[in-house]
């Protein structure tokens, strides 16, 4: 449950800007999955790419995390999305998943 800001650097590799539309807007999101590959918490942090990317450029945004209650192997995926749209590694972009171990506390007295 603790909760953390990362730096997260996009760099938009295709050849075409990234823009914003009127109905969503383009963000920086995460999900938790588990170590077998189940999705545990689909809708995490954003961070928004306010005025979008032009095509070769990079930007960098704080993504806000918080690490899930049940302790364990985590996988974090960081993927873009075209809120209202759809993410973009359902349109073929390779995501970045980090492999963490999630520690639980000790409660005193317990």
């Amino acid at each position: 449950g603790e909760r953390t800001n990362l730096q997260v650097e996009v760099t938009n590799d295709s050849g075409i800007d990234w823009q914003p539309s009127a109905q969503s807007g383009i963000y920086v999101g995460n999900r938790w999955v588990h170590s077998d590959g189940k999705s545990a918490v689909e809708l995490d942090g954003r961070a928004s790419l306010e005025k979008g990317l032009a095509a070769g450029q990079s930007t960098a945004v704080e993504l806000p995390v918080t690490a899930p209650w049940q302790g364990g192997r985590w996988l974090l995926e960081i993927d873009l999305v075209d809120e209202g749209v759809d993410w973009f590694k359902e349109r073929g972009s390779k995501p970045c998943l980090l492999e963490l171990n999630v520690e639980v506390p000790a409660v005193a007295g317990v």
